[in-house]
């Protein structure tokens, strides 16, 4: 994430989605996996938290202080951030945030590994790899190292998140490449997807039975943001699109 976007309306959709996922999978815990990438020169990320329609309004308060912070460069920017992000999540009865990096592959899987039914959110600046793999990207093989393929049992969640804004042929076209990407590099992976206004977040799980869940919120969350929304959430599922 480029951290002029940090708070702006897509930052808002981010943890707003987030939150509600983590509330209804029954997440203890939130590994936020996370690439903070300097900023552009393009004047981007001003737009308010407020245009999207949050389920929670501690999602939108959380992204209006987050971004007063990035607009006034506070030196301890990024710590005031974590400590919002742990207060949000709590509200959610998510009660612990580990912090990874992702440089250059992501470090430390194994501690994610060994617990179960965790969520876990790898975000890069663009998303996964397209055919080699960027400082701003994240490698499939990164993924799979998240838990351990052999074992259907692990419930964990892994959710990526995947900027569109310069791909062709639409998140539809997209997330089909995506999955037969992770059907050929991450087997024994299902997943399903959500998309906003160029951003889409693919989640990913060893489970059939999990991932299956994660699709019955997306349904339940499109439904209930897009009461307020402009723009329309997608959902993606290989077995329906």
């Amino acid at each position: 994430m480029k951290l002029q976007y940090l708070g702006d309306a897509k930052d808002a959709f981010k943890w707003d989605y987030l939150s509600f996922l983590a509330e209804n999978v029954g997440a203890r815990s939130l590994h936020y996996i996370s690439m903070l990438a300097p900023e552009e020169e393009k004047k981007q990320g001003n737009v308010s938290p407020c245009s999207f329609p949050a389920l929670n309004n501690e999602t939108t308060k959380a992204c209006v202080c987050w971004q007063q912070m990035r607009r006034a460069n506070e030196k301890k920017m990024i710590d005031d951030f974590y400590k919002g992000l742990r207060r949000l999540l709590r509200h959610h009865g998510c009660d612990f945030l580990h912090v990874h990096k992702l440089i250059g592959g992501i470090a430390d899987t194994a501690d994610i590994a060994q617990a179960k039914g965790q969520l876990v959110f790898v975000d890069p600046d663009t998303g996964f790899e397209p055919k080699t793999a960027g400082k701003e990207h994240v490698r499939y093989a990164d993924i799979e190292t998240i838990w351990p393929f052999g074992n259907d049992t692990n419930d964990t969640i892994v959710v990526v998140f995947q900027n569109a804004k310069r791909l062709k042929g639409g998140f539809g076209t997209h997330y089909k490449e995506i999955r037969k990407k992770l059907d050929s590099k991450c087997r024994g992976s299902h997943s399903t997807a959500l998309s906003w206004n160029q951003v889409m977040f693919v989640a990913i799980a060893k489970s059939s039975a999990r991932i299956e869940m994660v699709r019955e919120i997306h349904a339940d969350y499109k439904r209930r943001v897009e009461c307020g929304a402009k723009r329309k959430i997608i959902t993606l599922h290989p077995d329906k699109n």
